[in-house]
């Protein structure tokens, strides 16, 4: 190969511009890190790649097994049980459907997949429970 048969220009992976983040921010992704958030939600939230992170956590010693547990909520009193507060089963069935909807459109077919699971799970059990209805 010569050296005019190199092209000019932006080579491919240098095409977009490395961005540096603030301390600051860096501790708000810490944080949410922490708090549960996946580190794949966050590189994508605050446009950092995964690796990046992945180092940043690793250099700052960023473990979840080191996080404060999560609070927990009291269990429920016989009173709370004897209420019938159940989730309508049906509406649970169309919110997982339409996770699974916007999980395609955004190309994350295997959470899609999951949700699709979850919906047809959930819309069966509505049949059981309401055997004289058809729900859409």
């Amino acid at each position: 190969m010569h050296m005019n048969d190199i092209p000019m220009g932006i080579a491919p992976h240098r095409a977009l511009p490395r961005i540096r983040l603030s301390p600051e921010i860096w501790d708000a992704i810490r944080d949410r890190y922490h708090n549960g958030e996946s580190a794949e939600a966050l590189s994508d939230l605050f446009g950092i790649s995964l690796s990046s992170f992945r180092v940043h956590a690793r250099e700052g010693g960023w473990r979840r097994m080191d996080s404060p547990d999560p609070i927990v909520e009291a269990p429920p009193t016989p009173e709370d049980l004897a209420r019938d507060e159940r989730p309508n089963i049906g509406v649970m069935a169309d919110i997982a459907m339409r996770r699974a909807a916007r999980a395609v459109r955004e190309g994350r077919l295997t959470e899609a997949r999951g949700w699709t699971r979850v919906g047809r799970s959930l819309a069966a059990a509505a049949r059981r429970e309401r055997p004289g209805r058809d729900e859409a």
